[in-house]
């Protein structure tokens, strides 16, 4: 009997020191995975927090909750709060970030025909083209434009068309057109001194010379043409000046080919100004002979006397017999 007990009390006294010892032993592996995990998420959050500042943003609150039924993701790393998702965002951040602007496509319709255009510059030059209709007023009245004035009103137009065209509506112009052809420039150039001292005229360059494919244009242009410009101080008493201060319509369009043929189209009628023999200017024969004989040192008198002894005949009256010795000095002053 007492050796039964004496056993069943050691069985149970071993059992008692099993159990706290097994009870230590889980509470020391617990206790230690618990700080495992404490240390781990430390870690993290300085990690965090360092790179924070140096961004200089704000961080976000590690969570410390350590639950049974979590995996070991959940101990490793602190809980966020949610972030927007950019990609579904796109839309709305770019209209936060940026205004939206929408092209507007304007359209234009012309008042002939159904069709329409993008700009302004587009339909005025198809109602031009085609329907010959320009949207600027030819009324006599004053505009912005400033290269060619009327010499009859206010009008300022852009270029000789647009001049041409105001005075034919409004003061009864004819722009006669003429097309002649020749072989040569020697052979131009003679036709058109002939022509110049028979109408009391001048064509002359101002504009140079454009280059063309297979030619070249030069735009000849009536020399009463244009406006005065004052080059002295108004000391002395200035002579009439034979601008008119005006546009005239009167021009030639010379087109030279490259075999030396020649085209022209002669717009002939003048507008604006009489016929004076005494802003005629000499031509280029006259010119030359003149400025050879300056060349060879003659006199003023004896240069007058052979001009004015070379008229026998009324009807041969030309713009050379009015030459004055204030002529001869301008052109000395030239060679």
């Amino acid at each position: 009997m007492y050796q039964r007990d004496y056993c069943i009390e050691k069985v149970y006294a071993s059992m008692h020191i099993n159990l706290e010892q097994l009870v230590t032993l889980s509470t020391q592996i617990v206790m230690k995975c618990c700080i495992e995990k404490i240390n781990s998420t430390m870690n993290i959050y300085s990690k965090q927090l360092l790179s924070a500042i140096v961004r200089d943003e704000p961080t976000a609150e590690p969570s410390l909750d350590v639950r049974e039924d979590s995996d070991e993701s959940n101990l490793t790393r602190p809980t966020a709060e949610p972030s927007l998702d950019v990609r579904e965002n796109s839309d709305s951040l770019n209209n936060l970030t940026r205004p939206v602007n929408q092209p507007q496509v304007l359209v234009l319709k012309c008042d002939h025909c159904p069709k329409t255009y993008a700009s302004k510059k587009s339909l005025i030059k198809h109602k031009r083209k085609n329907h010959n209709d320009d949207e600027r007023d030819d009324d006599c009245e004053e505009t912005s434009e400033i290269n060619f004035k009327c010499a009859m009103c206010y009008f300022k137009g852009p270029n000789y068309i647009r001049l041409t065209r105001h005075m034919t509506q409004s003061h009864d112009y004819d722009d006669c057109i003429e097309k002649k052809s020749f072989t040569s420039m020697e052979e131009f150039g003679a036709w058109k001194e002939c022509m110049e001292s028979k109408h009391l005229v001048s064509f002359v360059n101002e504009r140079g010379v454009r280059k063309l494919v297979g030619g070249k244009k030069i735009l000849l242009e009536c020399h009463r043409s244009g406006y005065f410009v004052r080059k002295g101080k108004g000391v002395r008493e200035e002579k009439k000046s034979c601008k008119i201060g005006a546009v005239c319509p009167a021009r030639m369009e010379v087109l030279i080919s490259d075999d030396g043929s020649v085209g022209i189209s002669w717009h002939e009628n003048h507008f604006g100004h009489e016929f004076d023999m005494n802003f005629m200017r000499l031509t280029s024969t006259e010119r030359e002979m003149i400025e050879r004989r300056l060349r060879n040192h003659e006199s003023f008198d004896s240069i007058l006397d052979d001009v004015r002894d070379s008229l026998t005949r009324p009807s041969d009256f030309k713009r050379i017999h009015l030459l004055e010795k204030r002529d001869l000095w301008n052109m000395l002053r030239k060679v």
